[in-house]
């Protein structure tokens, strides 16, 4: 659900999260949403909770996110390099 404030951590998976150490700012049309992005490797073989479907990273998955998902994406991804 959607609050005004931080929302507690819920992580989709277990795994060594760490913050990317940026936070992503969009603007939609009536009102602004702040995104702390969190990054961490999942082995391919992790079996995701049935509501992730895995996807591999790259230009193809880029292309099908919403701007919003695409900077937190750009985001997670320059913390795992």
């Amino acid at each position: 659900s959607w609050t005004a404030g931080p929302p507690s951590p819920r992580p989709p998976i277990r795994a060594d999260w760490r913050n990317a150490g940026a936070e992503v700012r969009h603007v939609f049309t009536h009102f602004r949403l702040s995104l702390q992005v969190m990054a961490a490797r999942v082995p391919a073989s992790a079996a995701a909770p049935s509501v992730l479907e895995w996807r591999p990273a790259g230009p193809d998955l880029e292309r099908a996110l919403p701007t919003v998902m695409r900077k937190a994406y750009r985001i997670g991804l320059s913390a795992l390099s």
